[in-house]
C-alpha cells in the first residue's frame, strides 16, 4: 500500500471508533427514553386540552340517540340545499374564515361519514356529512387540526392559518386500522409525496428549493430518477443520466439518497448516474438549491435529495407493466452481435470475462515469448464480427408490496418491497465528424471536415432493481428505519460505422463492441428520536455503507478499409488501433455515519427558537483497474494470414472479422497477441470528509424567521496511480489536506399566510474529481484520450447568493420569482496542451448570474368548467463566465461560460385532473439553451450541444377502483440531439474524377455528431390494492 493511502487509513482510524461507537450507544439509551417520555407527553397532551363541560362535546363512539338524529338531520338540510362543494365552501360570516374540505377512507377512496373534525386545544368541532364533507368557521388565527373515528388511525394537520374572509380547503385521508377496535391517535407530518405535500414542504422549508413528489412523477412518462429531475426548475440532464443545477456542471452538484452521500459508478466522474433509481422506489425527488449548516457542502448548483418510499400505513400491493414502441428503433434491423446467456439480468455470463490462467506482467513483445503470445492470444481471441436482429419493442414490469403491522399498544412495524425489471432497445443513425482549421481558394480561413462517419449504432439496455424497508415505531418519539437497495444496469452496444479519414484515402469500415454493466448497493440503519420532557430535545442518527461497481470486460475494436486484391474489390484489415481487446473494472465504496441534535429553545411558535448541532463522517474509496491487448500481424506473415485478412466483395460482410479472427490465424505468421496497457492503468484513490457543524434556529418576530450558524469540514483527498506491473517501483502520489469553515445564513420573512421573501447567504466548496490529483499521464476510460491530472489543484471556494419571493395561493399553486448570483475562487476547468493532452488546472476566477420564474396555477380563473385544469411553467436564465487568464494554454478562448452551463431552460405543462371520472392527462414541454460540451483549442471552436424541443403527453384513466390504464408518448417531435459548432461556416472537400476539388457547404452550425432517439408511445396498466 502506498504511503500516502497508509497515513490516510491511520488518520482514519483514529476518527471512527468514538463517532461510531456514540452512534451504536445513542440508539438503545435513546429508545428507553423515548418509551418514558411517549406516556409522559400522552398525558402533557391531555391535561393541556381544555375540559369540556358535561353533557357537552362527547366522543364520537359515546353521542346519543338525539345528537345522532340531529346530524342526520342537518345532513339531509345540507342536501336540499345543494349537498356538497358548494354548501361547504360559502362565504364565511364577517370577522371569521373557513376550513373545508372532505374525510375520506384511504382503502376504498370513499367518505367516512359522522368523522369527527376538531379544532386540537379549543371546543370548536363538527362531524363529516354524508360525502364525508366539513366546514369549520373559526376566528383569525393558526390551529392545528385532527380528524378521527372508531377503527380507523387518526390523522391530524397542524400550522393551518385561517384568515378573514377567506376560505381554506384541507382534505384528509384516514387509514383503516384493522386490527384494533380502539382508537389510536398518529400525528401525520404533510405527505411530501403529494403536490400539496411538496408545496407545504417548501413553504415551510428553511432554504431555497424545487422537487418533485411521488403523486407528481406517477403523473409523468418518467421511469427514473434522471428523467424525473429535468421537470424541476433550473434542471438539465446530461446523457440521460446526470444532473445539472442552474447551469453548473456535476463538479457543482451532489447526490444522496436519503440524506447519504452516494459513490459514482463511473471512472472519470464523481457525478451518480441518477438512472440507477427506478422512479417506483421514489417517494420524492428535491433539488437544494441553498446551503445550510446541516448539509454536506460539496454544492454550488443543487443538491439533488432522493428520499425512497417509506413502509405504507395500511395493506398495499401494486403491479404494473408497460409496452413501448420507439419510431427509431422498434421492429427496425438492428447490429449485435453474440454474448451469453445471463445478459438478461444485466451481467456477463462468462463469455467476456477476462480469462483465467493471463500471468499478471505486460505481455508485450518484450515481456513474453513467442509461445506465450500465442498461447494466451488463443485465450483471448474472441469472435470480431457481428450480426443483425429486429429490435423487440421496450418493456418492462414493477410489482411493489407492504405492510404494517401491529406488535402492542404503542408499536407498530412497517415493511415494504419493490421489484423493477425493464428492457430496451434502441438504434441510432449516426453521424460523427471531425474537423480541423483550413483554408478556402480564396485564402479566407474556414473548418473543414477530417474525419466523417456515418452509420448505425445499437444499444441493448436492461435495468433491475430490488428495494426493501423496515420501520419500527416503537412509540410516537422513537423510530428505527432500515433501507436497502440494489439497482443492477447493463448496456451492450454494438456500432458500425462508415466513412473517411482525413488525408487518407479510400473508405474505412470501423465496429466497436462494448458490455458494460453497473450495480449500485445501498444500505442504511437509522434512528429518530424525541423527548418531550427534555423540551423536545430531537437527535437522529444514521450509517449507511454504498458500494457502486462498474464492469466493461473485453471491449472490441476493430478496423477494415476497402482495397482490391488480384483484381477483386473487397476489405482488407488495417492493424493500427485495430483487433483490440480491453477490459476494465472499478469498484466505488462510501463510509457514512451521521448524527444530528436538536434542542428547542423557545416552544410558543410565534417566537419558536432551536438549536442544532451535528457530525458527519463520510469515507470514499476507489480502486480502477484496466488492461489493454490487440492481436496484431506478425512482422513476417504467410498465406494464411494473407488469405483470412481480405474479405471480397463491394458491400461490407458483418461475419468478414470472423474469418480472420479464429483459433487457427493465431501463430507465428498470422496474428500474435501484444498488450498495450499504460503505465498508470491502476490506481487508489479515496477521500474523506470529517464534518461538524452548529447553526441556530430562531423567529425573533412572528412573521421572521432566520437560519444561521457554520459548518467545518476536514478535506482529505489522495490519490496514487501505478504500473500495474510494478507498483512499488512506479506509484505515484498527491493529496489534498485542507480545513474549510462555511459559513451561512437563511433569512425568511413572511408577507402573509400565503407569501415569503427569502435571502441566502453562504460558502460552500467543490473538490477535484478522485484522479484529477493524479501527476502520471494515463488515458481515459474509453482509452482514447491522454490525461494527466494536476497535484496542485486547490478546492474551489464559492460565495453563493439566493433571493427569492414565493406566494402560494392555494397548496394546489404557486409563484416564485427567484435570482441567484455566484462568485467562484480557484474554479477547476479543463485544459487543452498543444499535444491534445487533456489536463486541469484552478482558474483565477468565474462569476454566474441567474433568475428563475416559476408558476403553477390552476385555470378556474377563466372559466368553472376549467376547473380540472393546471398550467405549470417554469423559466431559469443563466449567465456565466470563467477567465482562465495566463492558464489559457492552447484553449481558443480565454474567456467563455462555464462548461455545460445552459444560458437557459424552459418547463411547461397543462395538467387535466377530474377525480370523479378517475382520468389524469398532461402535455409536457422542456428545452435547454446551447451547453457547452467540449472545450475548443488550438483554434478549434468549443463544441455545443444544440437546443431541442421536446414535447411528452401522459394520459390516464382509472377503471374502477383498482385497475389503471397508461397512455404515454415521449420526444413526439421526433428532434434529433445535435452537438455542434455553433454559428460557424464549414466545408467539405470534395476531390473530383478529374482530379479538381470542389468545396461543399455545411452550413452554419456544422454537426460534429448526430442522431435521432426517435419518439416513444408506451401502454401501461397496473393493478392496485
Amino acid at each position: 500500500m502506498s504511503e500516502t493511502l497508509s497515513t490516510r487509513l491511520r488518520l482514519r482510524s483514529k476518527r471512527w471508533p468514538a463517532f461510531a461507537i456514540f452512534c451504536l450507544v445513542s440508539s438503545p439509551f435513546s429508545s428507553v427514553l423515548a418509551q418514558d417520555d411517549a406516556a409522559e407527553e400522552d398525558a402533557a397532551e391531555d391535561a393541556a386540552a381544555p375540559a369540556e363541560k358535561p353533557g357537552k362535546g362527547p366522543a364520537p363512539a359515546e353521542r346519543s340517540a338525539a345528537e345522532d338524529a340531529e346530524l342526520a338531520a342537518a345532513d339531509e338540510a345540507a342536501m336540499e340545499e345543494g349537498a356538497a362543494d358548494d354548501e361547504l365552501r360559502r362565504a364565511p360570516p364577517k370577522g371569521k374564515g373557513v376550513v373545508w374540505g372532505s374525510v375520506k377512507d384511504t382503502k376504498f377512496d370513499e367518505g367516512v361519514i359522522d368523522a369527527q373534525v376538531q379544532v386540537v386545544g379549543r371546543k370548536e368541532k363538527t362531524f363529516a356529512n354524508i360525502d364525508g364533507g366539513y366546514r369549520l368557521e373559526l376566528p383569525p388565527g393558526k390551529y392545528s387540526i385532527r380528524v378521527t373515528f372508531e377503527l380507523y388511525q387518526a390523522a391530524r394537520v397542524q400550522d393551518i392559518e385561517v384568515k378573514k374572509g377567506e376560505v381554506t380547503r384541507i382534505d384528509f385521508k384516514l387509514v383503516p386500522d384493522e386490527t384494533s377496535v380502539e382508537e389510536v391517535v398518529i400525528e401525520d407530518e404533510a405527505d411530501l409525496a403529494s403536490t400539496e405535500g411538496q408545496a407545504l414542504g417548501r413553504k415551510r422549508s428553511a432554504v431555497v428549493g424545487d422537487g418533485l413528489g411521488r403523486a407528481e412523477i406517477a403523473r409523468t412518462p418518467d421511469r427514473n430518477a434522471a428523467e424525473a429531475a429535468q421537470r424541476v426548475v433550473g434542471a438539465t440532464i446530461v446523457g440521460n443520466r446526470f444532473v445539472f443545477v442552474r447551469g453548473l456542471g456535476e463538479r457543482y452538484t451532489n447526490a444522496l439518497l436519503n440524506n447519504a452521500p452516494l459513490p459514482s459508478t463511473e471512472p472519470d466522474r464523481n457525478s451518480v448516474p441518477l438512472d440507477l433509481f427506478p422512479s417506483l422506489v421514489l417517494d420524492g425527488l428535491t433539488i437544494v438549491k441553498q446551503f445550510t449548516p446541516d448539509m454536506p457542502a460539496d454544492f454550488a448548483g443543487g443538491s439533488v435529495r432522493i428520499t425512497t418510499r417509506e413502509f405504507p400505513k395500511q395493506a398495499l400491493f401494486q403491479i404494473s407493466t408497460y409496452g413501448a414502441f420507439n419510431t427509431a428503433s422498434t421492429l427496425r434491423s438492428m447490429p449485435t452481435y453474440y454474448g451469453s446467456s445471463r445478459e438478461w439480468l444485466g451481467y456477463d455470463g462468462g463469455r467476456r470475462t477476462f480469462p483465467e490462467g493471463i500471468p499478471n506482467r505486460k505481455l508485450d513483445a518484450s515481456g513474453a515469448t513467442e509461445e506465450e503470445r500465442i498461447a494466451y492470444g488463443h485465450k483471448l481471441n474472441s469472435a470480431m464480427g457481428t450480426q443483425t436482429k429486429i429490435a423487440p419493442p421496450n418493456w418492462g414490469v414493477s410489482v411493489v408490496a407492504g405492510n404494517a403491522y401491529k406488535l402492542g399498544a404503542n408499536t407498530k412495524l412497517g415493511a415494504m418491497l419493490a421489484l423493477t425489471y425493464s428492457r430496451s432497445y434502441q438504434l441510432r443513425e449516426t453521424t460523427a465528424r471531425r474537423f480541423f482549421k483550413g483554408t478556402l481558394p480564396d485564402g479566407s480561413p474556414t473548418l473543414l471536415v477530417g474525419d466523417e462517419f456515418e452509420g448505425r449504432q445499437s444499444i441493448e439496455g436492461v435495468r433491475w432493481g430490488t428495494f426493501g424497508s423496515l420501520a419500527l415505531e416503537r412509540n410516537r418519539n422513537t423510530t428505527l428505519k432500515l433501507v436497502a437497495f440494489h439497482s443492477q444496469s447493463a448496456d451492450d452496444q454494438t456500432s458500425e460505422l462508415e466513412g473517411r479519414f482525413e488525408r487518407i484515402d479510400g473508405l474505412f469500415h470501423s465496429s466497436h463492441l462494448e458490455y458494460v454493466s453497473r450495480g449500485l448497493n445501498f444500505a442504511q440503519l437509522g434512528g429518530e428520536h424525541r423527548y418531550p420532557n427534555l423540551k423536545g430535545l430531537e437527535i437522529s442518527w444514521r450509517g449507511s455503507l454504498a458500494v457502486a461497481d462498474r464492469d466493461q470486460p473485453d471491449t472490441r475494436d476493430l478496423r477494415y478499409r476497402r482495397a482490391e486484391k488480384a483484381g477483386v474489390e473487397g476489405w482488407a484489415f488495417v492493424p493500427d488501433s485495430s483487433g483490440q481487446h480491453s477490459f476494465l473494472k472499478q469498484s466505488d465504496t462510501t463510509r457514512t455515519l451521521a448524527l444530528d441534535v436538536t434542542q428547542p429553545l423557545i416552544e410558543p411558535d410565534e417566537h419558536r427558537t432551536s438549536i442544532k448541532a451535528g457530525a458527519m463522517v463520510t469515507s470514499r474509496d476507489r480502486e480502477f483497474r484496466a488492461r489493454r491487448f490487440q492481436l496484431e500481424p506478425a512482422r513476417d506473415t504467410g498465406a494464411i494470414y494473407d488469405t483470412l485478412s481480405f474479405c471480397p466483395g463491394h458491400s461490407w460482410d458483418p461475419n468478414c472479422p470472423n474469418r480472420l479472427f479464429r483459433r487457427e490465424a493465431v501463430r507465428p505468421d498470422g496474428l500474435l497477441l501484444d498488450e498495450w496497457t499504460l503505465n498508470f492503468d491502476q490506481y487508489e484513490t479515496g477521500l474523506d470528509v470529517y464534518a461538524l457543524y452548529g447553526m441556530i434556529d430562531t423567529k425573533p418576530f412572528a412573521n421572521f424567521r432566520a437560519i444561521g450558524g457554520v459548518r467545518s469540514e476536514i478535506t482529505y483527498q489522495a490519490f496514487s496511480g501505478f504500473d500495474p506491473f510494478d507498483r512499488v517501483g512506479t506509484a505515484q502520489s498527491s493529496h489534498i489536506y485542507q480545513t474549510d469553515f462555511l459559513p451561512a445564513l437563511s433569512l425568511v420573512y413572511a408577507l402573509g399566510t400565503k407569501s415569503n421573501a427569502r435571502l441566502g447567504l453562504s460558502q460552500t466548496l467543490a473538490r477535484p474529481q478522485l484522479r484529477e490529483l493524479s501527476p502520471a499521464l494515463s488515458t481515459s476510460y474509453s482509452g482514447d484520450l491522454s490525461v494527466q491530472g494536476n497535484p496542485d489543484l486547490v478546492l474551489t471556494k464559492i460565495t453563493n447568493v439566493d433571493l427569492r419571493y414565493e406566494y402560494f395561493p392555494s397548496l394546489k399553486e404557486v409563484l416564485a420569482f427567484s435570482l441567484f448570483y455566484k462568485q467562484f475562487k480557484n474554479p477547476i476547468e479543463e485544459i487543452i496542451g498543444g499535444t491534445g493532452l487533456l489536463n486541469f488546472a484552478n482558474a483565477p476566477k468565474a462569476n454566474l448570474f441567474g433568475a428563475e420564474i416559476e408558476g403553477r396555477k390552476t385555470l378556474d380563473v377563466l372559466a368553472e368548467a376549467l376547473k380540472d385544469f393546471t398550467v405549470i411553467a417554469n423559466l431559469t436564465v443563466v449567465k456565466s463566465e470563467v477567465d482562465l487568464g495566463a492558464r489559457k494554454a492552447t484553449a481558443t478562448e480565454a474567456k467563455r461560460p462555464l462548461s455545460y452551463q445552459s444560458p437557459y431552460v424552459v418547463n411547461l405543462s397543462l395538467d387535466y385532473e377530474n377525480e370523479k371520472t378517475g382520468t389524469d392527462a398532461r402535455v409536457l414541454y422542456n428545452v435547454f439553451g446551447p451547453r457547452i460540451t467540449v472545450v475548443g483549442a488550438n483554434d478549434l471552436p468549443d463544441t455545443y450541444e444544440l437546443p431541442r424541443h421536446q414535447v411528452d403527453i401522459t394520459a390516464a384513466q382509472k377503471l374502477g377502483k383498482r385497475f389503471q390504464l397508461k397512455a404515454q408518448a415521449q420526444n413526439v417531435l421526433g428532434q434529433a440531439i445535435v452537438f455542434a459548432y455553433r454559428d460557424r461556416a464549414a466545408y467539405r472537400l470534395v476531390r473530383n474524377a478529374d482530379g479538381s476539388e470542389t468545396y461543399q457547404s455545411l452550413g452554419r452550425s456544422p454537426a460534429i455528431s448526430r442522431y435521432n432517439p426517435g419518439a416513444v408511445f408506451t401502454l401501461s396498466a397496473s393493478y392496485t390494492y
